[in-house]
């Protein structure tokens, strides 16, 4: 669902449908930490190009997914552009895609898309990715309705559709999840970051787009960090090492065959692939590397009295 400004401004007020699984910690493309930003209008502006294309197509292709289900279903579905907020739970919202009228039972509807079927059960089921589950039993809460009714259109040409019933353990789990996240939001204090997530990563990069040119003397937890970093790298290059080497081996007895059966059924293979040629156009990142050797700039502030002290954090 594509919102205006200003329902995205109204979000703020309250935790959310897309907001559940990312307060659960299980949402692959947002972290606790990144959404809190968000909540206390502090986030930095998203690389444009980040889901840019896949949030185009799922606005573009939700109405035709929507048609579809109410061929299939029969039911009149209509569009539910207000804000509905829970009287129980007032820090609960939810602005949903449609709902389905002229029904004895209170159904709505959610449509998606998705790139690939990782997650999603066969069609008539109620197997759906776990942050979409999340979601729709967030606005079940919200809502009060009976059922809610999700259909995907994956890959462009696959079309599937779900029936997901009310699941209180899942939903007394949500509520007391986005209660203590509300008031972290509402006492401005943060959850720690999920330091291992990709969307961390991503997060960071946003928030220091560019460099200042200041040199900086970092805490001695620092230490701590490249320490433990040192010994993962090397712990890495060994187990990787004995991945090339037993990669190697089975090649070497494979020789120029193009299948190679192991003892336990499953088998190698090997085949010619072309790549195609094409050319990637210019752009520019901040690169993070370590280095033994202090740089000039760094030697120069040390000897100016310019580096700039970062304390320990507790």
């Amino acid at each position: 669902m594509s919102l205006t400004a200003a329902q995205l401004e109204e979000r703020r007020t309250g935790v959310g449908g897309s907001d559940a699984a990312t307060v659960l910690g299980i949402n692959p493309y947002n972290t606790t930490y990144e959404l809190y930003l968000d909540k206390i209008g502090e986030a930095p502006p998203e690389d444009a190009d980040f889901l840019k294309e896949s949030r185009y197509w799922g606005s573009v292709l939700e109405a035709p997914v929507a048609d579809r289900y109410a061929e299939e279903t029969g039911y009149k579905v209509q569009r539910a552009n207000q804000l509905i907020r829970s009287k129980e739970h007032p820090f609960m919202i939810a602005n949903i895609d449609r709902k389905v009228v002229g029904e004895d039972m209170r159904i709505g509807f959610e449509a998606k898309t998705a790139a690939r079927p990782d997650g999603w059960g066969e069609s008539g089921s109620d197997e759906i990715p776990p942050y979409i589950m999340c979601q729709v039993q967030h606005y079940l809460a919200v809502t009060g309705y009976d059922v809610w009714d999700l259909a995907v259109l994956i890959g462009n040409r696959d079309y599937r559709s779900y029936r997901i019933n009310p699941i209180q353990s899942i939903i007394d789990d949500l509520i007391e999840a986005e209660e203590e996240f509300w008031d972290r939001v509402q006492a401005k204090v943060a959850p720690e970051p999920q330091w291992q997530s990709a969307a961390t990563t991503r997060l960071i990069k946003n928030l220091y787009p560019g460099t200042n040119g200041q040199v900086v003397e970092l805490p001695n937890v620092s230490q701590k960090y490249q320490d433990v970093l040192k010994d993962a790298q090397e712990q890495a290059k060994l187990f990787n090492g004995i991945i090339d080497g037993c990669k190697n081996r089975i090649a070497m007895l494979m020789g120029e065959a193009a299948i190679g059966i192991l003892p336990d059924g499953s088998a190698y293979t090997r085949k010619e692939q072309k790549r195609k040629a094409f050319e990637v156009a210019e752009t520019s990142f901040i690169a993070t590397r370590h280095t033994t050797k202090l740089p000039v700039a760094a030697t120069k502030a040390i000897e100016e009295g310019t580096v700039i002290k970062i304390e320990d954090q507790s």
